[in-house]
């Protein structure tokens, strides 16, 4: 049995938080809609819309009752947003 592998490694991952921006928008939802659906409160939800905060597994269980996209998802967006801010090269300051 021969078995390819996805080698397909973005050099730019996006943050989760932008998915979750553009997904509650397309639904027409507020935060407070989602804090309200997902069991989570408005100020968790705005940390991690604001990319202050990363997302939870607790946080993604409730992602995953208000939207229905599995909570594997939002954790996989997390952590290979993540991967990639730690294969990014370190900026020297100029000066």
């Amino acid at each position: 049995m021969n078995s390819t592998r996805n080698r397909y490694r973005p050099s730019d991952v996006s943050p989760p938080w932008d998915t979750l921006r553009e997904t509650i928008d397309a639904r027409g939802w507020s935060a407070a809609d989602l804090a309200g659906r997902a069991g989570i409160s408005l100020e968790e939800i705005d940390r991690v819309l604001a990319g202050s905060t990363s997302i939870t597994p607790e946080f993604a269980a409730g992602l995953e009752r208000a939207l229905d996209v599995p909570a594997r998802f939002w954790l996989n967006r997390e952590r290979g947003y993540r991967e990639s801010l730690e294969k990014k090269p370190a900026r020297i300051p100029a000066g």
